[in-house]
């Protein structure tokens, strides 16, 4: 057997003779590498045993026309453009991997779940049968669907061609997902300012200026940008104005007998004013000096400043965008909408894909969480060892990130009950950030842990006080009244529950607390009525759950004894 080396991407040009005067010969066309195309030239008594040693491995091209070819050079591209992106969502995924839920959520985002599955499933289905005999190619379990690395070649990228070159899938997430990939991709030799590079937030004016700013202000810049820093991936704080993304900068005025402190929020490079806020005040140490007003203050303004950034959605401004996966995904979570809160997870992936960073994989073991929480997701040994290994990530990525090490402690407290790595973090967290919200939670709980009850209960009731007037309300009075409740302060724990149904009317949670409590004190109209509003957003709900169902997410109701008082006299109704 002899070989013949091309240079040539398309099998499909050459011919094969079928005859010479070496007598009777075939073709075969094993696998391209890097664009070189090798043809074995066989013997016609060869045949048998070169056919014996052709093994069931496919390359897969992206950039160009999208195909698919076997190890006899014949085109197997699926017809369809759903199996076809699901090949391609594969082939372009971290070892060749994706999620189950991240494909449904791609190809089907206008489906409700259970419809998304099956669609991925008859999808999976007919992909194999269309591969025939390279259907073990293409593998899949109940979390994941992935090819074979070891049987799989993706040609690698050729200058000039597009990515998935006039491909397209009917659904919006796909183009979303497509264009970003092509942007990525599309200009060869030049750096993308949305995956490459820092976005540098300068903090007032330069500490070298002629005219610097009072200390105060300077405290304040330093603090809202870095709240802002934190939930922006791959950026820092600056004490330059050259070349800066945002400068956050703070004046302090005479008002009468008053002092106003003014924060502003700017985009440098187009000198356009993202958010301004400002508040009065006897006197600007004392604010300093008083944790709850001055965190309310700060992460209102830097959490107002990413929202109004997130919604420029610049797709050529690195700090809009890189604003926007997170703000978004957060967002998704804080609905507590079970239709909504899945999406922050591909909000997450499609982040990830361009930017690997640990803020993202921090965000994502949180939002992962709050799914378990909510009873969204169900809290089984590999999703846990995922989150675990999301935490592991995140911490290597991004070791000194305050806000990165505030959602480590968070979920290593609440969800790991790891009270140790959770105190650690949280410490790290709020050295640069005192009053992080993620942390001082996290904090909260470590305290409870080892017995610190009153440290605990108020240091959580600062946190719900810092956290009220951003969208993270409602999540800290959640939080905070489940601490109320294991510190025996029933009529607040209502109180706060109340205030975050009222907040996020879909959030089941403190809605369920609210049931339990009610009936717990025999307030059963109230009980009766909570119940109902709870069946709008949780249809399977009834209170044979809420009493009896150990699996269903009321363990703190159950541990402080609230579900033992509140059988005495709900089970007498089921809401309408």
């Amino acid at each position: 057997m002899s070989s013949l080396v091309f240079s040539h991407r398309s099998p499909e040009l050459f011919e094969c003779p079928r005859s010479s005067t070496l007598g009777q010969y075939f073709i075969d066309f094993p696998a391209f590498n890097n664009g070189i195309l090798t043809l074995n030239v066989i013997l016609a008594g060869e045949v048998g045993s070169v056919l014996s040693e052709i093994d069931d491995s496919l390359v897969v091209t992206l950039f160009g026309q999208f195909s698919i070819i076997n190890s006899r050079a014949e085109d197997i591209t699926p017809r369809g453009k759903k199996p076809g992106a699901v090949i391609a969502l594969c082939a372009s995924g971290p070892n060749m991997k994706r999620s189950r839920r991240w494909i449904e959520q791609t190809l089907w985002s206008d489906r409700g779940i259970e419809q998304a599955k099956g669609s991925l499933r008859q999808t999976l289905f007919d992909l194999r049968r269309g591969l025939g005999a390279y259907s073990e190619v293409l593998r899949s379990d109940r979390a994941s669907v992935w090819l074979d690395v070891t049987k799989v070649q993706v040609i690698p990228p050729e200058t000039g061609r597009a990515f998935l070159e006039g491909f397209d899938a009917p659904d919006p997430q796909f183009r979303d997902w497509l264009a970003r990939r092509r942007l990525k991709h599309g200009r060869p030799g030049v750096v993308d300012p949305l995956v490459s590079g820092m976005v540098r937030i300068q903090c007032g004016l330069p500490w070298t200026a002629k005219e610097a700013e009072p200390l105060t202000a300077r405290i304040v810049n330093d603090r809202v940008g870095g709240i802002i820093s934190g939930f922006i991936a791959q950026s820092t704080r600056s004490v330059l104005h050259a070349d800066a993304d945002l400068i956050v900068r703070t004046s302090i005025e005479e008002a009468g007998k008053k002092l106003m402190l003014a924060v502003q929020v700017v985009d440098a490079r187009r000198d356009e004013l993202i958010h301004t806020e400002h508040c009065i005040v006897d006197n600007v140490v004392q604010l300093l000096e008083d944790s709850v007003e001055f965190g309310r203050f700060c992460w209102q303004v830097a959490d107002t400043a990413l929202e109004q950034l997130a919604q420029l959605r610049r797709s050529s401004d690195a700090a809009a965008m890189r604003a926007a996966w997170s703000q978004d995904a957060v967002r998704a979570v804080l609905t507590f909408d079970h239709k909504v809160m899945p999406k922050s997870l591909h909000i997450l992936d499609e982040a990830t894909e361009l930017i690997d960073d640990g803020l993202f994989h921090a965000l994502r073991a949180w939002a992962q969480m709050s799914l378990i929480m909510e009873g969204r997701f169900e809290e089984t040994t590999e999703t846990i060892s995922s989150i675990r290994a999301l935490l592991d990530r995140a911490s290597k990525a991004s070791p000194g990130d305050p806000v990165v090490n505030s959602l480590v402690a968070n979920v290593s407290a609440i969800l790991l009950a790891d009270f140790e790595r959770a105190s650690s973090h949280a410490v790290l967290a709020l050295k640069s950030q005192p009053n992080n919200i993620f942390a001082v939670q996290a904090k909260s709980l470590a305290l409870f842990h080892i017995g610190a009850y009153e440290e605990a209960y108020l240091l959580s009731r600062q946190n719900r006080d810092v956290a009220e007037p951003t969208k993270y309300g409602a999540m800290c009075n959640l939080h905070h009244a489940l601490l109320c409740l294991r510190t025996r302060r029933s009529e607040e724990a209502v109180l706060v529950s109340r205030a975050a149904v009222e907040a996020v009317p879909s959030y089941r949670a403190p809605s369920r607390q609210l049931v339990a409590l009610y009936a717990a004190s025999g307030k059963l109209e109230k009980a009766k009525a909570q119940a109902s509003l709870l069946k709008s957003v949780e249809p399977d709900f009834t209170t044979e759950k809420l009493l009896m169902d150990e699996a269903y997410p009321a363990n703190t109701l159950r541990e402080v004894g609230v579900i033992n008082r509140a059988k005495r006299h709900l089970g007498d109704f089921e809401p309408d």
